[in-house]
């Protein structure tokens, strides 16, 4: 059984080995139990048990532990860094056999240890049984769906940006950005707004349409740069249009 109130005071005990008042550890551990609500979210909405809806709020809940190091070592989360924050996660629950303080269940805490690493690459590995796969599936769109929504209030700062014409085909590709693709700053941003290429669930769909959360994200891009407003209006279309076409044939 996971306890899930002890696993948060676990985790906030971890996360007090670091400067709580340096905004990249706190932006992080508040985004932390955004995406653990949203794991809770999408398994309810997937009809999961009460074990296995306890299970992906824990995946959420560890997913990014590996992240309060990267900013102590980089000071920076951004894809340029040579840190894999999901593989030093899992190094991190291993050590000392720390995540058995959260689950002891040894099947239990190969899913957490393989969601955890799959959590950020660019496709989740290849052969996992079709339980771990689910997971792997869950806590991928829960992150996701957190970047994007946080994208409706981020402080931008790109008004004389372009957007490189690799990032543009991307886009009509209907294709995951390359972080090694990205030139320019709204490049940074856009490749976030890509990721609605890379969503698992339906119900995921759903909750980004109904928050309307790329006519947000893309009428603030095109208020700060006016100079790329008929690019940015093509790719909010093929975003609305891409969602649409997921939503009706799930």
């Amino acid at each position: 059984m996971i306890d899930i109130e002890n696993s948060i005071k676990l985790f906030s005990q971890y996360v007090n080995n670091y400067d709580i008042s340096n905004p990249k550890i706190l932006s992080k551990y508040k985004h932390t139990f955004r995406v653990m609500e949203n794991s809770k979210v999408i398994a309810k909405e997937l009809g999961l048990n009460n074990e296995d809806v306890d299970l992906a709020m824990l995946i959420g809940l560890l997913h990014d532990i590996g992240r309060f190091e990267q900013a102590v070592k980089f000071d920076s989360y951004g894809a340029h860094v040579p840190f894999d924050h999901a593989k030093y996660g899992v190094e991190v629950l291993k050590k000392d056999n720390y995540i058995d303080e959260f689950i002891v269940n040894k099947r239990i805490q190969d899913i957490v240890l393989t969601a955890v690493n799959n959590h950020n690459k660019y496709c989740i590995d290849e052969g996992l049984d079709d339980r771990t796969l689910l997971f792997c599936k869950i806590i991928r769109d829960a992150d996701k769906l957190d970047i994007l929504n946080k994208e409706v209030t981020e402080e931008f700062n790109f008004s004389n940006s372009t957007i490189s014409d690799d990032i543009y085909d991307f886009f009509v590709n209907k294709e995951l950005v390359d972080d090694k693709k990205v030139q320019t700053d709204l490049d940074f941003e856009l490749r976030h707004m890509a990721f609605i290429f890379d969503i698992n669930f339906n119900c995921t769909y759903e909750i980004i349409k109904n928050k309307n959360i790329i006519d947000k994200v893309f009428d603030r891009f095109i208020e700060i740069n006016s100079n790329e407003k008929e690019k940015l209006k093509k790719i909010k279309n093929m975003l609305n249009n891409y969602i649409e076409g997921e939503i009706n044939v799930r």
